[in-house]
C-alpha cells in the first residue's frame, strides 16, 4: 500500500508520496489552479496517475488535507469560501474510487491536529489545536 497525501488550499495544492517514517517522494508544490470545469479535481487524478506511473505503485491510499468544511464519511466539500471557487459540492470520494482503494478527506485544520497526534509518543488526555 502507497499513501498519496494532498494539501489544498486557496494559494497552493502540494501533493506527495508518503512513505515511513513520514519521509516525502515525489513531493510537488504549485499553485491552486482556479477552480472551473472542475480543476482542482482533474489535477488531483492527474498527479495521482503521474505517482502510479512514475514510482510503478499498485494499492494507491489517497489523503486530503483541504479547506473548507468538509462531510469526512462522504469525502465531499460541503462549504468553501470564495478563495476556491466552484469548490463547494466536490465529490473527492466518488471521484478517486477508480484510483484509489481508500480516500480520507479532512479539513487542513482537523488534518493538522491528526498529523501531530500521530506523531507524538506520550498519550494525551486532551488536546487544543489552533490555526491562524
Amino acid at each position: 500500500m502507497t499513501k498519496i497525501a494532498f494539501d489544498i488550499g486557496g494559494t497552493f495544492l502540494k501533493s506527495a508520496i508518503v512513505e515511513s517514517e513520514f519521509n516525502l517522494k515525489g513531493y510537488q508544490k504549485l499553485p491552486t489552479p482556479v477552480n472551473e470545469n472542475d480543476a482542482i479535481l482533474h489535477e488531483i487524478l492527474r498527479r495521482v496517475e503521474a505517482y502510479v506511473h512514475t514510482f510503478h505503485l499498485n494499492e494507491v491510499w489517497i489523503g486530503i488535507s483541504t479547506a473548507g468544511a468538509v462531510n469526512q464519511a462522504e469525502g465531499t466539500i460541503v462549504y468553501a469560501n470564495d478563495n476556491i471557487l466552484n469548490y463547494s459540492g466536490t465529490h473527492f470520494k466518488q471521484a478517486l474510487r477508480r484510483c484509489a482503494s481508500h480516500v480520507n478527506v479532512y479539513n487542513d485544520v482537523d488534518a493538522a491536529l491528526l498529523g501531530e497526534l500521530s506523531y507524538r509518543k506520550q498519550s494525551l488526555e486532551s488536546v487544543f489545536c489552533l490555526t491562524l
